[in-house]
């Protein structure tokens, strides 16, 4: 005997059920939290990386500038020297090869203690008299670069050491600065600090920014493929970099941006922006990065790294939350699907007893009747729905 044929439920009709309706719900809302949590630990991560970026650049945004007043330190307290001073001006008075070579004993003892690329003594006329390192330029002081005549000019004005900023003292040389001071004759008892009018000759150290300021930013304290900071400050309407970049050759004060270009990292300097930021470097590609400016000068430091590389440890960890909510979501209409299916399934077995039951109860009643010897009917509304033979 074949079971009653049950009418197929349509998908609206099965996925209407409140059992669905409460899983999709419990979905929606996990998938929701697991949305939020995402968004919530990203910004955290995110934050972390910014924190480093800035521990970074502003620390070595402070290197650079004690950096910079140890070089300032260095001229005055040479310059500032009676000793030296002394020996100088007897130089200056009688040039003759021992005082040379008293004075260009103390450049080079200076030069390997400070560490400078060269040391020159120019007499009043700003003329290099003698030189320790490198030779002083032929035809000087005609021949010095715009940045050290200005440099010496301020401090004839002055009487203060001044530095110049990073440049190309000529045609096919590194970057480097020059920093100038004063040199007076010492006072004599009595006489008061105003009486110092003109200076007798003038200190230049020069720095060769490759050996000596560079390494203060090329170095970068955490493990990292990406990792780098950059030197750049704003020229016109261009942003030069000041510093060798990882990925361009020679760049150093010759690569130069427009300020147009404000999806740049290093051009929002000049939009005086400094702080955290997502933009692009100077390949093109996207980065996370700080910006710190370097105190007392025009500099900025730009920290940056790649942003696949800065967030790759934690769209692993997003993956593998997307991969587990959406198994947990497949896992929950699997759940609800096999739960309905078990509901169906008992109530199908149940409907199936029930109809065998009264075909069995019906089969029994017609074979009474059938071989019963009296008649038996049945009248329904008044109407017989059933006669026996007899």
């Amino acid at each position: 005997m074949k079971g009653p044929k049950v009418p197929g439920k349509t998908w609206k009709q099965k996925f209407g059920s409140p059992v669905y309706l409460i899983s999709f719900l419990v979905i929606i809302v996990l998938l929701f939290l697991g949305a939020a949590f995402y968004k919530v630990e990203e910004k955290r991560v995110k934050n972390a990386i910014f924190n480093q970026l800035s521990t970074i650049a502003r620390l070595q945004a402070d290197e650079i500038k004690a950096w910079l007043d140890k070089s300032r330190a260095d001229a005055e307290e040479t310059a500032g020297s009676k000793f030296f001073a002394t020996a100088v001006l007897h130089f200056l008075q009688q040039p003759t090869d021992k005082y040379r070579e008293e004075v260009e004993e103390l450049l080079k003892l200076t030069a390997q203690v400070y560490g400078y690329s060269r040391l020159m003594i120019l007499d009043r006329e700003k003329r290099p008299l003698l030189a320790v390192g490198e030779e002083a330029p032929a035809g000087a002081p005609a021949s010095f670069s715009t940045e050290l005549k200005e440099a010496l000019a301020q401090t004839e004005k002055s009487g203060e050491v001044s530095m110049t900023d990073l440049h190309f003292p000529r045609p096919g040389s590194r970057p480097h600065l020059d920093i100038v001071a004063a040199i007076y004759a010492p006072q004599k008892a009595g006489k008061q600090e105003k009486e110092r009018t003109w200076p007798e000759a003038y200190l230049v150290l020069t720095a060769e920014a490759q050996k000596s300021l560079f390494p203060l930013i090329e170095s970068w304290p955490i493990a990292s493929t990406t990792g780098e900071t950059l030197l750049v400050k704003k020229e016109g309407d261009e942003i030069v970099f000041l510093s060798e970049l990882k990925d361009k050759e020679n760049a150093a004060l010759i690569y130069r941006r427009p300020l147009d270009q404000q999806k740049l990292a290093a051009v929002r300097t000049a939009l005086d922006r400094p702080g955290p930021l997502e933009s692009l470097d100077y390949r093109g590609q996207k980065v996370m990065a700080f910006l710190s400016p370097v105190p007392g000068t025009s500099w900025y430091i730009v920290s940056k790294i790649d942003r696949q590389e800065a967030l790759s440890i934690w769209q692993t960890r997003a993956v593998l939350i997307i991969l587990l909510l959406l198994a947990v979501a497949v896992a929950g209409l699997l759940l609800t699907r096999l739960f309905r299916q078990r509901r169906e399934k008992a109530s199908l077995t149940k409907l199936y007893q029930a109809e065998t039951e009264a075909r069995e109860s019906q089969e029994l009643f017609r074979v009474l009747t059938e071989s019963s010897l009296t008649g038996v009917y049945l009248i329904q509304d008044g109407v017989f729905k059933y006669v026996n033979q007899t």
